[in-house]
Parts: C-alpha cells; structure tokens; sequence
C-alpha cells in the first residue's frame, strides 16, 4: 500500500497538460509519387533490417529503386540509424527514402548529417564546417561557383580551414579544378600542398601528371629485347618536392634506399598508361619487364599503387594476368592487391576464378588467390562460376578423403555465394549432396543456409515485380 501510494505522489506531481509548442506541429507530407511495396515485400524488407538477411540489403535497395517503389514509412527510423553506422549506405538508399523519408531526416539532428541542407547563408558565417556544409552542396550543381568561393577567401584562412575546406573538392574532381589547385600548390604549408597534390595525382591530364612523366623519362629505360634500366637519381629537385608531392624524407620508408624511395613514390602517383606510350609496348609487355627487373619489388609495387590511385580496369586486368601467371609468387597476397581485388568490375573476377576452376577441378587452396576472392569478393557470381564452386565442393564431399577441417574455408565461400550467386539457380545449387556422406552432418547446416538464403532473395525478387 505504501508502495502504491509513494508511486501515485510521484504520478502526480509529474502529470499535467503539455505545454503547446508550435514549432513541433508535424505538416502533412507529400503523397508518394513512388509506388509502395507488396505486403510480403515490406516482409522481406523487416527480416533484412532486423539482421536474418541482412547482406541482401543492397540487392534490395537496387530492386527497390529499379522498380521505381519506396520503403515502408516504419522501417525507415532504423534504416536511417544504420546508414550513421555505415558509411556510403546513404547515397545507395536515398532514390527510394521517398518524400516522407526526405521529411524525416530534417526532423533528427543526427539524421541530417547524412544529407545536409545549406544555402549560401552558411557560407556567410564563421562556422567551418557549415562553411564545408555549403560548399560540397554547390559542388554538386555549381562546382565554378564553389571554386570562386574559396578563391576569394583563400589567402585570408588560417592553414586548418584551408584543408577542411579542401576536403570539399572530393565531390566532383575534374579538371576545371586545376587552375585553383595549381595556385595552392604555392602555398607555404607543407600540410595543404601535400593535399592539393593528392587531388592532382587523379587528374591524367593534370600539369603535375606532366612533370611527373619528365622527372621519370630520365631514370627509366627500355631495349628492345624487354630489359629495364633503372638509374637513381642523385637528388629530388625542389619542383618535383613542392609541386608534385613527393617526399624527401617520408615517414613511412618503405623497404627500399632513400633514392629508390624517390622514384617509387614518382612511379606510383604516374597513370599507368603512360608507359604504354612510353616505352612502345602493350601493358602486359611492360609488366613482363617490370617483372624480369632486379627492380622487381620496386616497379611491380609502384604500378599496383598506380592503378588504385587511378582505378584502371585495364591495368588491373593486366595485374591479375600476372599474377596467375607466376602464382608461386604470390603478388595478389599484398595490402595493394587486396584492395584493387575489391573493385575488380565483376567481369574481371568471374574470368580469373572460373578460368582457375576449371584447370584446378579439386577443393580450393585455404591460402590461394581465387579462394580469396570468392570468400571477400562484392563481385556478382556468373552461373558458371556458381555451377563450377558448388560441383566441386560436391565432388570433394562424395570422395573417401573428405576430411572436414581440410574444408573449413568453405563455410565462408558457401556464405558469400548465398548473396552473390543468381538466386534463380536455387533448384540446380539444392541438387548434387550426398546426405549419406560420412560428414554431411558437418556441412548440413552450411548447405541448408545457403539454400534459404537463395530462396529468400529469390522470392524478394518476385514479390518486387508484383503489381
């Protein structure tokens, strides 16, 4: 009773009528111009959020938005939550957040952070990140415009406001950048024309690109039989330190001598087609030399870096050729290879792991690079691919010397293929296992994942065509 009665003065005393606030009146919003999902759909959609699927996500999402539909108004407090935890989610998910997501991200300080509205009066204030704010909006509609801005303010800018307002030219690099960039590559703060070089390493056709290619055509060299010269230079002119950002003593030294440093450094920033036309020889041609080199580890590691730097899907086709080709090597088995595997367009990665499968039809290496791949890889599986890993795995389950720990990398592979493979194979992938293996038991749960998940996404996908 005494209980009772201390939680009622406490009721009371907290009780009483709201104080009316105008400002939290919620306007009705916009009807959706998007159509809205199926039942069965929102369905799906709640058992990717809440973790049962949640890999199909991005699947989803490009279903969603091809088909011209909207996400369900209740799931989008905890979509938007993870797009705070994920960076690079937001801009995936935005076509289909639909006008009553669009509202809702104004309504949550957190929220708006993920697409920022700001108008030229940000510009106007002190605040430097409302000043970012402003301009990585006009960079996306006016990027003249947002480099006028910081031209007529630059040389009045302390150094840390210089590299904050940097940071904006991310969105939309192009060439009309240059001229500004050029200038603050006068600018006495190693800090900011260590940044703006960085901008101009992108740009193939920059000046910068151009003096980098002067500097190296003095120290490289090609016979006509394929061998490489190298000559180390025996100082790093001033330009090439301040107008090309490349570091006289670096922090991190890398295994190679001080002047070798100095050129792996220039050979890393140079487009990786330059030397095509430098030396007169198709890409594969100039890698064989880069690898018959003694300055193989030098050369190889500068082209790699190269085309990441410039993302050329040319080059990194050429990379993986060689790679396969001397895989004793293991030149994929890198922090610079694992990174250009992990944008490698998906027609790349389907030839070099089906080529693989087919010439090594027996389990797959823990340690190789194809097995790598397909347990890391974003790439969409081709059918052959798929057909290829489950067959062989099959094979290798049915024979005597099945024995599960030689097979344990597996279960990565079997995940990845549950979002990558073409979920309309689902019947062919359920048809092969031999339940009275003597380890099927070890694998059974494996296999009975792999086949929901191609059924779930396989019914996402038909549910989304639905009127």
């Amino acid at each position: 009773l005494l209980a009772a009665l201390s939680l009622m003065s406490r009721l009371r005393k907290g009780a009483g009528v709201m104080e009316k606030r105008e400002d939290l009146i919620l306007t009705e919003v916009e009807k959706e111009s998007q159509r809205p999902l199926h039942p069965k759909s929102i369905h799906h959609f709640n058992l990717i959020l809440d973790g049962t699927y949640l890999e199909a996500l991005p699947e989803f999402v490009e279903l969603v938005i091809t088909d011209d539909r909207c996400f369900p108004p209740e799931g989008l407090p905890q979509l938007l939550n993870q797009c705070l935890e994920e960076p690079g989610l937001y801009s995936l998910i935005a076509p289909a957040l639909g006008k009553r997501g669009r509202w809702l991200i104004g309504l949550h300080p957190d929220w708006s952070t993920l697409d920022p509205v700001a108008s030229e009066e940000d510009w106007q204030n002190q605040d430097i990140s409302r000043r970012a704010t402003w301009l990585k909006v006009l960079r996306k509609h006016d990027p003249d415009r947002a480099i006028e801005l910081l031209k007529e303010v630059w040389d009045q800018m302390k150094h840390a406001h210089k590299l904050a307002l940097l940071d904006t030219l991310v969105v939309d690099l192009s060439l009309a950048d240059e001229p500004f960039l050029e200038q603050c590559l006068e600018d006495g703060r190693k800090e900011i024309r260590k940044k703006v070089a960085g901008f101009l390493w992108q740009l193939p056709d920059s000046a910068l690109q151009k003096r980098l290619h002067e500097f190296a055509a003095h120290f490289i060299q090609i016979s006509d039989r394929g061998i490489i010269s190298l000559e180390l230079p025996n100082e790093l002119p001033e330009q090439i330190v301040r107008k090309c950002g490349i570091e006289k003593s670096p922090k991190k030294k890398g295994k190679f001598g001080k002047k070798a440093n100095w050129l792996f450094q220039v050979f890393s920033k140079i487009t990786p087609s330059f030397w095509e036309s430098y030396f007169q020889k198709d890409r594969r041609q100039v890698l064989a030399a880069f690898y018959a080199s003694e300055w193989r580890d030098l050369l190889i590691g500068a082209i790699s870096d190269a085309t990441l730097l410039h993302e050329d899907e040319d080059w990194m086709d050429a990379l993986s050729g060689l790679w396969v080709r001397v895989p004793e090597a293991k030149l994929w088995n890198n922090r610079t290879a694992r990174e250009l595997m992990a944008i490698w367009p998906d027609d790349l990665f389907n030839r070099r792991c089906i080529a693989h499968l087919q010439h090594h039809p027996h389990l797959l290496d823990e340690y190789g690079m194809v097995t790598f791949l397909l347990r890391n890889g974003r790439q969409k599986w081709q059918d052959k691919l798929t057909v290829l890993v489950i067959r062989n795995f099959q094979n290798w389950l049915s024979s005597s010397h099945a024995v599960p720990w030689r097979g344990l990398h597996y279960r990565e592979i079997l995940k990845t293929a549950a979002y990558r493979a073409n979920p309309q194979l689902l019947e062919v992938v359920q048809r092969g296992w031999q339940t009275n293996a003597g380890h099927w038991e070890f694998w059974e749960q494996d296999v009975k994942h792999l086949s929901d998940t191609l059924f779930f996404r396989k019914e996402l996908r038909e549910m989304l065509k639905k009127k």
